[in-house]
């Protein structure tokens, strides 16, 4: 007969007690425990124990329990007895009664998974050398294949079996073996292992003989950790952070995994059992007690201890580990552990631990007081020890890695919460006191970093001022920089924090300076500065843009033309228009020119003063030209001179002839009364003083083609005939030059041109008065030269009246067939009576205006129809 009894939860403490459960002798037992702090303990008798037991159920087995397994989450209690497995229902009042069994024997070994997907449990079972595997899904087992076959065969039965996860891990003779995928040796023994699975980290642990081996879950098993006990291993838990084993005759040995060494060990009679129970407590049973090994009590005593004795790594796992320590406790010994790091030179390691404690970052940096600053130096309780400077360097670049990671934890937080306030949502956003505490941190990071950069990293200070969430205090920032004489850094902090003013004397200083560093050489950096700026800052640009513009016009000028900024397209013109003619004219040209042709400027007063400039400068020009040239010499056409007077009168009559932006009549009071002859023409040509624009032509320039061109230019339906007509009167009676306005030179009238005048006729006898033109030709002109004139005139004549037959006819045979469809519809009869309806609205017409449809021929009321046609044009 089996009994089966279940305990309540012990008390805790660290420090290891031995607390007694004593009964009678008992031949075997089974322990099992779960982290809700139940024991239960099978055995074959059990009576006039020492203390009172909660629950006690007899005869739950008729045969020996030889193993079991608790699924707290699901109360399931799994049971081998007789070889044979079974469920019950983890439940202590109902007395764990039976809810399955399974259908299969003999089984050796079993080993139960939690599924937490579909919850349901996996179970693998050892049965005649063969591993089966089934899910425990709704009080029923069903089988699971493992790689397309229902069991896994082996070459004897496994010791034991265990769950790393989805993989299945157990011991074959002297080897471990796992079938996650396929089945494979992966480690040899002398002695049969123990496997355990240390879940927290995932690893695999292996016990065989004196050693305990671990190995990750998920690679090769050729990265091993060993924990070495005194003797061999029957049993071992783990219990974090220490490795409990049992030993022979009774011995059991606690030992750390990480840093492996033996913390405790004492001897318990005749112990054979070992199992876990609530974290800090190992239970362990032998044939007539059962021990509570318990590391609750005295755990704020052991920690102290181990910091007293510098073992802070093992003291940070036990403060972490149980819940008795605060997060501020836990904090306080992570930062001692840090500041004993600093102390053995071990940086990486000290900052590593810094990180891991969070944005506590005023202790961090205190371990090295010259990157705090001068006021909070003196403040510092305890000043520390100088360090070599090569320590020192080794120092800065550990803490520049620490500052670096929590600026990028500080920068997310604060952009999660600006995102979160922009979309009015709750996740993501700060208290206000989280906010300005983030703020100021990231501002005490960045200052500090700032200061590592330039001590270790200097090729990354510029990278961290051109941060776009750069949070460093400005005049210490400042201060460093200058004090490291990094002038390329200090602009770019002007700049990234928009002092303008600053970063533009900078530029001006550094780059007139004989010597100056080559990054700001010439005025390049000053234009590429200033064209980032807009009209809120046009009058720094106007200061600054003056010694640019004395140094190198055309570099200047591109402060303003840039075609690569939007904010110097978007300038006030009217404002640069004004600056440049009072501080560098000769920008003014090359500006106008720029926002006219290639911005599209439309505006007449920049038309007319780019007008006015050219005038200006041609005229400037002129007097020295003419100066070189006798009185007598021919006239110079325009745009044919050398040098700047040729290439400015050039671009003076394109823009004369292209805009239509300016007034004519000023840019004719302008020219006054010198000989800009071709100008003047377009200018009177403008005005539709077509007479004196011909005069000067045909008289002064006596370039034909050019009138000719003219004529055809301004031929249309106001001027008509005329402006040929004209042409024609100046050839055959020329006009006195004076009549177009010049009175700088004395020019002879010319005589007349008969033949030319002749030819034009001939051109253009569809465009001219041919009657008045044949009047005014001279009597003495021989016949024999207006013949071409004449025939000419006789063909454009019957051409017209041909034209005009045509038209006349088209009229006709139109007005016919509108006649004739005008006399069919006449002859139609429309009946119309009371019970006629519109087509479209489908009401009676009666005496309303109707209309028939010319296609469909139906009726309708006019308003309908005129709507239709409204309605199909929108359409």
């Amino acid at each position: 007969m089996f009994d089966a009894y279940s305990i309540g939860e012990v008390g805790r403490s660290l420090k290891v007690e031995l607390c007694s459960i004593r009964s009678q002798k008992t031949s075997q037992d089974v322990l099992a425990s779960c982290k809700e702090g139940h024991l239960l303990i099978f055995g074959r008798t059990a009576s006039r124990f020492r203390f009172d037991f909660k629950h006690m159920r007899r005869n739950f087995e008729r045969k020996p329990v030889v193993e079991m397994a608790i699924v707290e989450t699901m109360q399931l209690l799994f049971c081998m007895s007789d070889q044979q497995l079974s469920v019950h229902q983890f439940d202590t009042d109902t007395m764990y009664p039976l809810i399955a069994q399974l259908k299969l024997k003999p089984i050796h070994t079993f080993a139960v998974h939690q599924n937490t997907d579909d919850a349901s449990v996996k179970v693998a079972v050892a049965v005649k050398r063969r591993i089966h595997v089934f899910k425990f899904f709704q009080n029923d087992f069903v089988e699971v294949l493992l790689d397309g076959s229902p069991f896994l065969e082996l070459k004897d039965n496994p010791a034991n079996l265990t769950w790393c996860g989805l993989s299945l891990a157990y011991s074959l003779r002297n080897e471990y073996h796992d079938c996650k995928c396929t089945t494979r040796a992966v480690m040899s023994f002398l002695d049969t292992p123990i496997i355990t699975y240390l879940e927290d980290r995932a690893m695999i642990g292996f016990a065989a003989g004196k050693n305990f081996v671990t190995v990750p879950v998920d690679a090769e098993a050729k990265t091993r950790k060993d924990v070495r006990f005194s003797e061999a291993l029957l049993n071992l838990v783990w219990d974090p952070p220490f490795v409990v084993g049992l030993l022979p005759k009774g011995l059991v040995e606690i030992r750390t995994y990480d840093s492996p060494q033996l913390i405790q060990s004492f001897t318990l009679k005749q112990a054979h059992l070992l199992t876990n129970a609530v974290p800090g407590c190992v239970v362990v049973g032998s044939l007539c007690d059962i021990w509570m090994l318990d590391c609750h009590e005295n755990l704020r005593n052991n920690v102290s201890s181990l910091i007293k004795d510098a073992r802070y790594p093992l003291a940070i796992q036990l403060a972490d580990q149980f819940a008795i320590f605060t997060d501020d406790q836990k904090k306080e010994i992570k930062r001692q552990y840090a500041t004993y790091l600093f102390s053995t030179a071990e940086y990486d390691g000290c900052y590593a631990v810094f990180s891991d404690i969070g944005s506590d970052i005023g202790p961090a940096i205190q371990l090295i007081p010259e990157l705090l600053p001068p006021k909070v130096q003196q403040l510092s309780p305890t000043p520390q020890k100088e360090l070599p400077e090569n320590e020192k360097k080794r120092a800065i670049q550990a803490l520049s890695v620490y500052l670096a990671k929590v600026r990028t934890d500080l920068a997310r937080s604060l952009e999660q919460h600006q995102q979160a306030k922009h979309m009015n949502v709750p996740e993501g956003r700060l208290s206000k006191e989280e906010h300005e505490a983030a703020k100021a941190n990231l501002q005490i990071v960045d200052t500090t970093l700032l200061k590592c950069y330039i001590r270790t990293k200097p090729m990354m200070v510029d990278s961290l001022l051109r941060l776009r969430d750069n949070a460093c205090w400005f005049p210490d920032a400042e201060d460093i920089i200058k004090k490291s004489g990094r002038n390329s850094s200090l602009f770019v902090l002007y700049e990234t924090r928009r002092k303008h003013e600053m970063a533009l004397e900078l530029l001006k200083g550094e780059s007139l300076r004989p010597d100056c560093d080559a990054y700001f050489a010439g005025p390049y950096k000053t234009v590429e500065y200033l064209q980032t700026l807009g009209n809120n800052e046009i009058d720094l640009i106007f200061k600054y843009s003056k010694w640019v513009l004395d140094a190198d016009v055309e570099e200047g000028l591109a402060i303003f033309t840039s075609p690569d900024s939007d904010l110097a397209s978007n300038l006030d013109r009217e404002k640069v228009v004004d600056f440049l003619q009072k501080d560098c004219v000769a920008a003014l040209i090359p500006y106008l020119e720029h926002i006219i042709s290639a911005w599209g400027e439309q505006r007449p007063k920049f038309h007319e003063c780019l007008a006015e400039h050219y005038v200006a400068k041609v005229k400037s020009l002129h007097k020295d030209y003419v100066h070189a040239f006798p009185d007598d010499e021919t006239i110079i056409r325009a745009g044919t001179e050398d040098g700047e007077l040729g290439e400015y009168r050039r671009k003076l009559l394109k823009f004369l002839e292209n805009s239509r932006s300016y007034s004519p009549q000023t840019v004719l009071v302008q020219l006054s009364n010198q000989a800009f002859y071709e100008e003047r023409a377009l200018m009177l040509g403008r005005l539709g003083q077509h007479e004196q624009a011909l005069t000067i032509y045909t008289s002064i320039l006596h370039d034909y083609e050019a009138a000719e061109k003219y004529c055809a230019l301004h031929y249309n339906q106001k001027t008509g005939p005329q402006i040929y007509l004209q042409l024609f009167e100046a050839f055959v009676s020329p006009k006195d030059p004076q009549i177009a306005g010049l009175s700088e030179r004395q020019i002879p009238i010319p005589e007349p041109n008969v033949k030319q005048a002749i030819r034009i006729l001939s051109r253009h006898a569809d465009k001219i008065d041919t009657v008045a033109a044949l009047r005014i030709i001279p009597d003495s002109t021989p016949l024999q030269l207006l013949s071409m004139a004449i025939s000419a005139v006789i063909q454009a004549t019957h051409d017209e009246a041909t034209k005009s037959s045509i038209r006349r006819r088209m009229c006709e045979c139109a007005r016919a067939v509108t006649e004739e469809k005008l006399r069919k519809v006449a002859g139609l009869k429309v009946d119309v009576n009371n019970m006629t309806e519109c087509a479209l609205c489908n009401k009676k017409i009666g005496n309303s205006a109707l209309v028939r449809d010319p296609q469909s021929q139906n009726l309708m009321h006019v308003f309908c129809y005129e709507n239709s046609i409204e309605a199909a044009t929108m359409q």
